[in-house]
């Protein structure tokens, strides 16, 4: 699981690098990114912070779907990139230009089952 993780951060840096994108005051910031692997997280695959440096992953929807890791870890950090570069905090022009510099389609919303996720805390109609 954890390898799985290492190697899509690797394959997402050598597209950076590869694109130019990555100079060295953008590799520098990258370095300092703190990655959470979140249990909690139930629908959303992850999320940046770029005002924390972090992003936190859902670390039970990886384990579905280890398919997605490498396009979730490139959408994370290009939100990062789109705020350090051009003070982006969406899924504007720069995150999506970012995204398909590195070869992905800028999606914002996924499609995956997370029904076996949910946590079924609520209340009765009575509140008990």
């Amino acid at each position: 699981f954890y390898e799985m993780i290492r190697l899509a951060l690797v394959e997402t840096e050598k597209r950076l690098i590869k694109t130019g994108i990555a100079t060295a005051d953008v590799r520098e910031y990258l370095n300092g990114c703190r990655l959470i692997l979140s249990a909690r997280m139930v629908s959303r695959l992850g999320v940046a912070r770029p005002l924390k440096n972090c992003i936190a992953l859902n670390a039970r929807l990886l384990e579905m779907y280890p398919e997605e890791t490498l396009t979730i870890i490139a959408h994370e950090v290009c939100h990062l990139l789109a705020f350090r570069l051009h003070g982006d905090r969406g899924h504007g022009k720069p995150w999506r230009n970012l995204m398909v510099a590195l070869g992905f389609e800028p999606r914002r919303y996924h499609t995956l089952d997370v029904s076996k996720l949910r946590r079924l805390r609520g209340y009765t109609a009575t509140g008990r």
